[in-house]
């Protein structure tokens, strides 16, 4: 890759990061596929970095912690509902 498509493959990487859509790319030819390399491979490391990030929390919640969450929100939830038929 030359120096001109490696950074036309850096704007479309950027591109991603700024929210960009992919159809927004302003490149034809040769140098669209560059651009749209770029902006995959961003969303590839996105993709690859939630990834990680959801299995490293969920590796942190113990069942115990599923239990006292769902413990709460039952509670929040029959409470909801006892409201609902005193004001009915």
């Amino acid at each position: 890759m030359t120096e001109d498509q490696e950074e036309i493959n850096k704007e479309g990487y950027n591109a991603f990061l700024d929210n960009q859509k992919e159809c927004s790319n302003p490149y034809s030819g040769i140098d669209a596929e560059y651009w749209s390399d770029g902006w995959e491979d961003a969303a590839d490391d996105d993709r690859e970095r939630t990834a990680k990030s959801n299995q490293e929390y969920a590796d942190t919640v113990t069942p115990e912690f599923v239990a006292e969450q769902n413990a709460l929100q039952d509670k929040a939830l029959s409470g909801v509902h006892i409201n609902a038929r005193n004001s009915a």
